[in-house]
């Protein structure tokens, strides 16, 4: 009867071993998958960070570009009224003179 009780402890004491070793090996695994978690995290958030940069930068340019489109168009207006003004000018000024172009628009473009 000694020997099988002998038996049966050393059975509990190996089962009770690899469940702890299994336990500790599903912790750490468990461990080791909450830190990935947590940098993947960190993660998403500077990819977040970046994109609203991104489309701050966006912004900035389609509006810098869109000034410069309309100061371009302005720069070319004046520049045909004064081309109207020099051949007027030069024509000995015979009435009417050359209509004028809407200033206060080009001057809403420099101002802003």
């Amino acid at each position: 009867m000694s020997v099988i009780a002998a038996v049966l402890a050393a059975f509990g004491g190996l089962v009770t071993a690899v469940g702890s070793v299994w336990m500790g090996y599903m912790k750490a695994r468990s461990d080791t998958q909450a830190a990935k978690g947590s940098r993947i995290d960190i993660m998403e958030a500077r990819l977040d960070k970046l994109q609203v940069d991104l489309d701050a930068e966006r912004s900035r340019r389609s509006d810098a570009e869109t000034l410069a489109h309309r100061l371009r168009l302005g720069l070319i207006t004046a520049m045909n009224h004064l081309d109207a003004l020099i051949r007027w000018a030069d024509g000995g000024s015979p009435p009417p003179p050359p209509t004028a172009p809407d200033l206060k628009a080009i001057k809403s473009l420099i101002e802003d």
